[in-house]
């Protein structure tokens, strides 16, 4: 909830974060990436043999699957945010917003 508190934050600030955002993003470049994309597989990979010692699925195709569905979702992603990523932010912020609260109220066993 946190985190999309402060996607909404963001969003509506108008103190010349555009600039330093813009010169972040140009130094984004594929050694910056590959790390990003191996912290993330190594996450995923942590999900799936925890899933995998838990139900008692092949890691190996849980592996397999959670790569690909990241890839699948990670990419048009990427396209996506580049062209409307700074109209959409306050939205992401909000449904991150929903569903931490979706999570709180199961947790305590009000929904």
């Amino acid at each position: 909830m946190l985190i999309g508190a402060n996607m909404v934050r963001e969003a509506f600030s108008n103190d010349g974060d555009d600039a330093k955002q813009q010169d972040l993003l140009a130094k984004m470049d594929v050694r910056s990436m590959s790390v990003l994309a191996l912290t993330m597989s190594l996450d995923a990979l942590a999900v799936d043999v925890s899933l995998a010692l838990g139900h008692r699925l092949v890691i190996w195709w849980a592996a397999l699957s959670a790569a690909l569905v990241s890839l699948a979702i990670t990419v048009p992603a990427m396209f996506a945010g580049h062209r409307i990523g700074h109209k959409i932010g306050s939205k992401g912020g909000a449904i991150l917003i929903l569903l931490g609260l979706f999570e709180l109220l199961q947790y305590y066993k009000v929904l």
